[in-house]
């Protein structure tokens, strides 16, 4: 997997956002269904992947393990979010760069930001997104703050 890193090194900023939505695009091309998935712009709920969800009031906390050796591409979110990898590790491809993270640890997900993150060894994350119409269920939640496109990103931030 590492050889997708090296499409995006010393891209810049721009580039690396258009090159990750080039990489969607060839995806929907490979999917199979049971190696390569889409979600045809909504979330991929893989089998071998094992989510929570908590709804605190006016929060969305979401818990993900993820397999060693798999890959996925983000949504881009409405507001910033912390992220916590409470275990394993990973590379994530965005707009910031290229970089390699290893758990435990935290970072504050800008928003609008889309990502490529392949997981090196089991990951177990938690992220927490704000939830301000209260909803306890995950896909409403995310269709009022995930956009499968920085398309559809610009087009609420712009609203």
């Amino acid at each position: 997997m590492h050889e997708i890193v090296s499409l995006f090194q010393g891209l810049t900023a721009a580039n690396i956002q258009k090159s990750i939505a080039d990489f969607e695009e060839y995806i929907k091309l490979q999917a199979n269904g049971e190696t390569i998935i889409d979600g045809g712009g909504m979330p991929v709920k893989c089998p071998e992947f094992e989510y929570k969800h908590f709804f605190p009031d006016d929060m969305y906390v979401r818990q993900l393990v993820m397999p060693a050796d798999t890959l996925i591409t983000s949504m881009a979110f409405a507001k910033s979010y912390p992220l916590f990898l409470l275990a394993g590790t990973f590379t994530s491809i965005s707009s910031e760069g290229i970089e390699d993270f290893e758990g435990p640890c935290f970072v504050i997900a800008p928003s609008g930001n889309k990502r490529i993150v392949l997981a090196t060894s089991e990951l177990k994350v938690v992220t927490v997104h704000q939830n301000p119409n209260n909803y306890k269920n995950e896909d409403l939640v995310l269709d009022t703050l995930a956009f499968s496109t920085m398309k559809d990103f610009y087009k609420f931030k712009n609203k």
